[in-house]
């Protein structure tokens, strides 16, 4: 299996914040940097010459072996035979560490479509001739998560490779999404909600770490350019691994014990989480890192987050576990509440009316929101703007139940984003 030479990177025209490169001509370019974070750029045009779309293809890397899969895809000559997720992948190819973009100059190439197959290689510069060299009347029809630019396309759809994908174990990242539809109403949003394996907080850090992978793996085969882990639990057991695993941004979750430590007054704060984030390694890093001489009091509160899971946000069993710890926070006079658990969110305001004005209780739903958009922006990833769009969601346990919960939450007053529940189950 071929590579592709060290050093190679793509060269993208001035309208870098287009989401469709419109000419028949791409440039690859070896970077002076050298390295071997590069790829190659192919061409991909329907018949209709206003509606083309690029592809471009990451370089062969030991971190993607486990992710090659036996699907038809496009190989440049210089690079492995490439799948549908190594070219839905590339849109968030993190193409130097200097992250000033990409430069210009280098060695000139296009792509020829070779016969009935839907493989294409880059052609040496002599083979070129002028930019919009012919291509096929009839190419083959690229994958649609990589067209963009098209003709009367919806946000969504010329939006689509720009997708993000969230997963938790349950409704708790629902809160994340909807503070990301709050700042980015128009972001295609991919959620899944692993019901079928919930409670995360009740398994070991091992099948938490598995399953959210797997999870993750998923999602970005789906076209997802960047990851939301909506879960302290998962985080705490997969974050890393994930980065290792998956050369696309990941944004994941911790109490936010940073912000409460500075804002303390009182020099007590207090961590809500469930025990799989109470007992993680993440978090005692954050008491090593921030918590100085502050007096940090963890709170597991067990079964709450099951009973949000159901839908009940309210009621006697929700306001006895909130009065218990409510308690508790006062008797140790806490005055920065740091919320450790997604699921949480939705109880934020009953707690803070228990509490009283003088306890500022911190999410992390609107920190993790401007980290996206941060991302998106730091790896060229166009924000789509226009209407609001619904975010897709899958549940494991499957959407019937799951819709009866989101019912509930409704019913009880939770702040929920616009979703679309679709009835394909992931095993």
């Amino acid at each position: 299996m071929s590579r592709l030479p060290s050093g190679y990177r793509t060269s993208w025209p001035q309208h870098q914040h287009s989401s469709c490169i419109s000419a028949s001509a791409v440039s690859i370019q070896r970077s002076s940097l050298g390295g071997s974070s590069g790829c190659t750029s192919v061409l991909l045009s329907e018949p209709n010459p206003r509606v083309p779309a690029v592809c471009m293809i990451p370089p062969y890397s030991r971190r993607r072996r486990s992710a090659m899969l036996p699907e038809r895809g496009v190989d440049t000559g210089l690079c492995p035979r490439l799948t549908k997720r190594d070219i839905v992948s590339i849109w968030s190819h993190r193409r130097h560490r200097t992250r000033r973009g990409v430069h210009e100059a280098g060695l000139q190439a296009a792509t020829e479509w070779s016969g009935r197959s839907s493989i294409a290689r880059a052609l040496p510069v002599g083979e070129l001739g002028a930019p919009g060299a012919r291509l096929p009347a009839h190419p083959p029809p690229p994958y649609p998560r990589c067209m963009a630019g098209r003709s009367g396309m919806s946000a969504t759809e010329a939006s689509a490779v720009t997708s993000v994908g969230v997963l938790d174990s349950g409704v708790g990242g629902l809160s994340v999404v909807a503070a990301m539809q709050r700042a980015m109403p128009a972001l295609p949003v991919r959620y899944i909600a692993d019901t079928a394996r919930f409670p995360y907080g009740d398994r070991t850090p091992e099948e938490v770490a598995e399953r959210t992978l797997a999870l993750g793996a998923r999602l970005i085969d789906e076209g997802c350019v960047l990851l939301v882990v909506a879960c302290n639990t998962a985080s705490s057991a997969a974050l890393e691994l994930l980065r290792e695993r998956f050369d696309v941004p990941i944004v994941g979750m911790e109490p936010p014990l940073k912000p409460a430590a500075e804002r303390t007054r009182s020099g007590h704060v207090a961590v809500l989480a469930t025990a799989g984030t109470t007992e993680g390694e993440r978090l005692a890093r954050l008491y090593e890192s921030f918590a100085g001489d502050r007096e940090v009091l963890t709170v597991p509160m067990p079964g709450l987050a099951d009973l949000v899971e159901a839908g009940e946000i309210a009621g006697p069993r929700v306001e006895a576990i909130l009065e218990a710890s409510a308690t508790d926070l006062r008797a140790h006079e806490v005055d920065e509440v740091a919320l450790g658990c997604t699921h949480y969110a939705f109880l934020r305001d009953a707690l803070s009316g228990m509490l009283g004005p003088d306890v500022e209780i911190i999410d992390t739903a609107e920190p993790v929101a401007r980290r996206v958009r941060q991302q998106l922006a730091a790896h060229s990833l166009a924000i789509p703007d226009g209407e609001p769009v619904a975010a897709e969601c899958t549940a494991t346990g499957g959407a019937g139940p799951f819709e009866e919960t989101l019912a509930r939450l409704r019913a009880a007053g939770a702040d929920l984003p616009m979703l679309e529940v679709v009835q394909e189950v992931v095993a």
